[in-house]
């Protein structure tokens, strides 16, 4: 979980309305980061396998998510897991079928990232990608987290919708600051060097 995660599902809630159930897919063995930001509301997680203690709700695979019926879910959250999925458009159209007339998706994903296996690390998505992922889908925000050139993350919001001229289209990209701490620091620490070579090469030329 990053706090840059959480503050996107915050304002992606605020702003676009949902119904319940919210269902959270590969939910993970992760706490439940995600669901005070629901008081009240039916929460479901979803995931190919339990863990200990058991945490998840609905066992199957995204992509074939058989036991749930076809819309029957107001919010689908996806977070941090499409590149980790063999065929993302299989899971898409999962999600798709499972929600609600005008149901919403949340989804983020990885673009400039490190390799991280869990287990495997299939993907990462340029906002094109996530357009031709969501061709069925009303986008209603595309985000791109920290930088538009070489964004670490593509964060959407997305609607269900029979209007097929609605389809598939990318809105204005916005830019969010990431919470990249790592890099921060990295950043930090070659400032300090070059401030330490540029002090040794003045006492040198004053020596």
């Amino acid at each position: 979980m990053r706090e840059a995660i959480v503050n996107y599902v915050k304002w992606a809630i605020e702003r676009f309305p949902f119904e319940e159930p919210i269902l959270d897919t590969c939910a993970g063995w992760e706490p439940n980061y995600y669901q005070p930001l629901f008081p009240g509301k039916r929460y479901l997680k979803q995931d190919m396998q339990d863990f200990d203690p058991p945490c998840i709700d609905i066992l199957c695979d995204i992509t074939d998510m058989e036991p749930i019926p076809d819309e029957s879910i107001g919010l689908v959250l996806n977070l941090e897991s499409l590149e980790h999925i063999a065929h993302p458009q299989k899971a898409i159209d999962e999600i798709h079928r499972v929600l609600k007339p005008e149901g919403l998706l949340i989804l983020t994903t990885v673009m400039h990232f490190k390799i991280h296996h869990a287990p495997k690390d299939y993907w990462r998505f340029t906002p094109e990608g996530i357009e031709l992922l969501l061709g069925k889908f009303k986008i209603l925000d595309c985000t791109l987290e920290g930088d538009l050139k070489r964004p670490k993350g593509i964060w959407t919001t997305a609607r269900k919708t029979s209007e097929k001229e609605e389809w598939g289209k990318l809105p204005p990209l916005r830019i969010a600051k990431s919470d990249d701490r790592l890099w921060a620091k990295l950043k930090r620490k070659v400032t300090k060097g070059a401030s330490f070579l540029q002090e040794r090469s003045w006492v040198r030329g004053n020596g």
